[in-house]
């Protein structure tokens, strides 16, 4: 006979009644239900824990009721003197998965919305959860019990087997092949100019535009926090979804990260294509409602509406994914977040968290979203840059820790900071070829007053030098 046992906290007294009612609802459909409150006087004979303990052994499955409270009482976060009792379920829970190794579908998380999948224990998150707020998940939880889901395989018919294809035998040339260095060896007369195979690569490249230029000066933490996630010049085996969340204030021009992302996947390779990677921007306005515990959901809505409007197919997940396991190229997607996004932490998880279950499939290429968030929306006080500056570092922490809650601490990046004349300005010089050194004179000499400066106000001094620059080599 199946035997239920519903592990839950008591979160609200309106929550106790709606457990009481999911267990009134399988007993009365033939399954025998075992809950706290159905203890005569509140007090078991042999005490709650021998109740809880013995309750866990007779059942044939536990459904788990994940909520905020039940997730933080499971884990042991509560403050003590409270939750001990799904404490000590959560320690058992935990054991018993242990002991099997994980191999078990006695525990089944339910849950009462959607956005409560962020609440599910660590030790369950490998199983099927059931949403109940419908009469058919009700119906799939119920036949999950019963093990009367699915459909029943038809029989298996004799194989039809064909012949194998037959090879054809190589034939060779009677003159010889020339060796690999000989095949690379190229004749003078051939060129329009002189130079090795390297230099005349060197001049087909493209030429880089003034604004990814710019972009590439000084973001040694986040070229770090990248080489530090995206595995390094590897061949295509399955293709992944990468998202990152950007933060620091206006006049350090956050959104050319955007080109040092892509400069970092051209030199990693990710793509192994001819093409550098598509970078194609989000720029619907969505109106969110502020301080919303949906907008986990209502960030995964969001993102399937933006990529469909970009990628020209339907806002469902299943269309997405599909368009993007077509494409030839790695794409990277990046967002500058309106300031009711920014200030919604819940909603950038939801973004971060839907983008991060995406898998392209063997062969195909990795993509890359890119939230960029600017500080100068936490707030429009006057209490000046002490006051910005505190309510930017709590902003940070607060995403952190969120992210950190769905495993996705990896997806923020360093804060932006302002970079220097003497070391960044000057490496920057050392890594681009594609500068003159007479550009370069010109650069120092605009600079010559500031140690450091924000990038905002660096482009303003040479954006129009490069820009000049640029358009003579056209």
């Amino acid at each position: 006979m199946i035997k239920v046992f519903i592990s839950y906290s008591h979160d609200s007294d309106e929550h106790r009644e709606w457990v009481l009612g999911l267990s009134e609802r399988l007993r009365a459909n033939g399954i025998e239900t075992i809950l706290d409150r159905y203890v005569r006087n509140d007090s078991p004979p042999g005490g709650w824990p021998r109740w809880m303990s013995n309750s866990l052994d007779e059942t044939t499955h536990v459904l788990c009721v994940c909520t905020e409270t039940y997730y933080r009482r499971f884990h042991g976060h509560e403050v003590p003197g409270k939750g001990k009792g799904v404490d000590w379920e959560g320690t058992m829970i935990a054991q018993e998965l242990y002991d099997a190794r994980c191999v078990s579908n006695k525990f089944i998380p339910v849950l009462r919305s959607s956005t409560d999948e962020l609440h599910i224990p660590k030790p369950l998150r490998p199983r099927t959860h059931y949403v109940l707020n419908t009469e058919g998940n009700y119906q799939v939880l119920y036949d999950d019990l019963l093990d009367q889901g699915g459909v029943e395989p038809g029989p298996v018919g004799p194989p039809k087997i064909k012949p194998r294809a037959i090879g054809t035998p190589i034939t060779f040339d009677t003159q010889p092949q020339r060796t690999a260095s000989q095949a690379h060896t190229r004749d003078k007369k051939s060129l329009d100019h002189s130079g090795d195979l390297d230099q005349v690569d060197q001049k087909s490249k493209p030429i880089r535009n003034p604004e990814y230029l710019l972009g590439l000066l000084d973001r040694k933490p986040q070229h770090v926090h990248f080489d530090g996630q995206i595995p390094e010049k590897r061949p295509i085996d399955e293709g992944k979804a990468y998202g990152f969340c950007i933060f620091g204030p206006r006049n350090e021009w956050p959104n050319a990260v955007r080109f040092t992302l892509s400069h970092l996947l051209e030199e990693h390779k990710i793509s192994y294509s001819k093409q550098s990677p598509e970078i194609k921007p989000l720029e619907t306005r969505l109106n969110l409602t502020d301080g919303s515990a949906e907008l986990l959901s209502i960030g995964e809505t969001h993102l399937w509406k933006l990529l469909g409007r970009q990628l020209n197919c339907r806002s469902e997940e299943t269309d997405i994914l599909k368009t993007l396991q077509s494409k030839e190229e790695s794409h990277i997607f990046f967002r500058e977040l309106a300031g009711d996004e920014v200030k919604n932490h819940n909603f950038i998880a939801g973004v971060l968290l839907a983008w991060s279950k995406l898998t392209f499939g063997v062969n195909s290429h990795s993509h890359f979203l890119l939230l960029i968030c600017e500080s100068d929306y936490l707030s429009d006080s006057m209490f000046g840059w002490l006051f910005h500056k505190r309510s930017s570092s709590r902003w940070y922490q607060d995403l952190q820790k969120l992210l950190s809650r769905h495993q996705l601490e990896n997806s923020l990046l360093p804060t932006l900071c302002s970079p220097t004349v003497a070391v960044d300005v000057e490496d920057w010089f050392k890594n681009r070829n594609e500068i003159p050194e007479q550009l370069r004179i010109t650069i120092r000499k605009a600079l010559s007053k500031h140690s450091a400066i924000p990038l905002g106000d660096l482009k303003e001094k040479i954006f129009p030098l490069l820009q000049n620059h640029h358009s003579t080599r056209e």
